[in-house]
């Protein structure tokens, strides 16, 4: 299985250009919604099974590619969560 990355990145999301009030409102929803995490990840995990989420994953086969895609996600070279999958 790939292991994600330690960035904690966003995906091949861009940040919306008024980034701090989406922050503001990220935080909000999260500590304010903190009681309904589980319908949360429940119904996103529904989201996904049924196609309505989706996401992309850019997968690099082993550990020695480690290095390269530290310098591929802040050049932003990637097309998704960067991955890199070891055996």
């Amino acid at each position: 299985e790939p292991v994600p990355g330690s960035e904690g990145g966003h995906g091949s999301i861009s940040p919306p250009k008024d980034w701090p009030q989406w922050h503001g409102f990220v935080r909000t929803l999260v500590f304010h919604l903190i009681d309904r995490y589980g319908e949360a990840i429940d119904k996103l995990a529904d989201w996904v099974r049924d196609g309505k989420l989706t996401y992309q994953e850019h997968i690099l086969d082993g550990l020695d590619h480690a290095p390269g895609a530290i310098e591929m996600l802040y050049r932003g070279e990637n097309t998704g969560k960067l991955l890199i999958k070891v055996d």
